[in-house]
């Protein structure tokens, strides 16, 4: 499902008036972000400042530096953690636990090249052999989901047959080498490959195998700008909000 800029923006202001409401007073609120949710929140964001005058400055980093950032002193507004790692902040007293909210949870897929045979995954033995028979396979080196796909592979018992063709890429850089040709296969999360042109999502791993990162936003402690923060974080949240994140593969919570 996509909504149009002119129903977005009716229907997030529909989410103003039954929440928080906009304020005279134009903020700007600073938000850390990982890069998987980089597709849904350049989105939102931009509705949001369109609606509510704020405005928001994002960056976008990998869970372990952006946790190390927080918990050294970093000065921000509003953080978007995995659940674990939102749990950590606010025992550090770096995150307002009153404030926190589960915003969606992203899983992984495969991506090959547009236009390049799809091979069927949608069983824990097709995508086994699906890797097996791939000349190359990206993944992200860093980071949460990185780790889990790694894991994966021991558990499936095919981590040394794919060793030699495994290609460690940055995070948000796991997917443009299968569009240019480089690398056949990547594997990594949805969102981060249906945000590149020129490759296609063969489809989401097999259930059994699938890794679902949960991830939740929360105010800093420390963030003078209560109401925009308030107010973002409720329409993030929203179902208008849910609305966009299905159209850009996350998974918003159960209603």
């Amino acid at each position: 499902m996509r909504i149009g800029g002119a129903a977005m923006a009716s229907v997030w202001c529909a989410a103003m008036v039954s929440g928080s409401g906009a304020s005279s007073h134009a903020a700007e609120i600073s938000l850390l972000s990982p890069p998987s949710l980089r597709p849904v929140m350049t989105d939102l964001v931009t509705k949001f400042e369109q609606v509510t005058g704020h405005k928001v400055k994002v960056s976008f980093e990998l869970m372990p530096p952006m946790a190390r950032r927080i918990e050294s002193g970093a000065v921000f507004d509003i953080a978007i953690l995995t659940d674990q790692l939102m749990q950590r902040a606010v025992e550090q007293g770096k995150i307002d636990p009153s404030s926190i909210r589960e915003i969606g949870r992203t899983g992984a897929g495969m991506a090959v090249r547009k236009g390049a045979p799809r091979p069927d995954i949608s069983t824990a033995e097709g995508f086994k052999q699906a890797l097996l028979a791939a000349r190359s396979i990206g993944y992200t080196a860093d980071g949460a989901a990185g780790n889990a796909i790694i894991a994966m592979f021991e558990r499936i018992g095919i981590a040394a047959e794919v060793k030699p063709k495994l290609k460690p890429l940055p995070g948000g850089g796991a997917v443009e080498p299968v569009a240019r040709g480089e690398v056949e296969v990547s594997v990594t999360t949805i969102p981060g490959i249906m945000e590149i042109e020129g490759v296609d999502l063969v489809g989401p791993l097999p259930g059994e195998l699938q890794s679902w990162v949960v991830y939740a936003v929360g105010a800093s402690v420390a963030s003078k700008e209560a109401t925009a923060v308030k107010s973002f974080t409720e329409l993030i949240t929203s179902a208008a909000a849910h609305a966009v994140m299905k159209s850009k593969g996350v998974t918003p919570p159960a209603q």
